[in-house]
């Protein structure tokens, strides 16, 4: 799964994490929890754009024993259920999601071309992961 940006990942974990509040909130069980990271990791990746995931390509990425905990016709109803819980409000930001969009704006995205642009991006990157695992910061919005 390394071809998933890290933005994908926290909003995979947000998305599982908004969901399983939201049913505990009204008592349900919760699913399998190799099933909500399967498909919260899918979910994420279509709200972020960065390919066009299928069901069969993530249980193929799994360990060969959890792929017995896995069907598609299960994530597919997991995703319509996740989807109805959060009423459509999947979109979660991060100072990250922030980031990526400034540098988009400033011509900076294209670390690959400029090593420059890369060590803008590798340092102001650093810099947000410090402030998301600092308490003090959380006062600040993410913009």
């Amino acid at each position: 799964m390394k071809e998933y940006s890290e933005e994908t990942f926290y909003q995979a974990t947000a998305v599982a994490d908004r969901y399983l509040a939201r049913i505990a909130e009204r008592g349900l069980p919760a699913p399998n929890l190799i099933q909500l990271g399967t498909i919260s990791v899918l979910l994420a990746a279509k709200l972020n754009q960065h390919m066009n995931p299928c069901f069969e390509m993530m249980i193929d990425k799994l360990p060969t024993m959890l792929r017995r905990q896995v069907n598609r016709e299960q994530l597919i109803r997991l995703e319509e259920k996740i989807i109805k819980t959060m009423d459509f409000d999947l979109q979660y930001h991060t100072p990250l999601s922030f980031l990526e969009r400034y540098q988009r704006v400033l011509q900076l995205d294209k670390e690959k071309d400029s090593t420059l642009n890369l060590k803008i991006g590798y340092s102001a990157r650093k810099l947000l992961r410090h402030m998301m695992h600092k308490s003090q910061f959380l006062a600040y919005r993410p913009s």
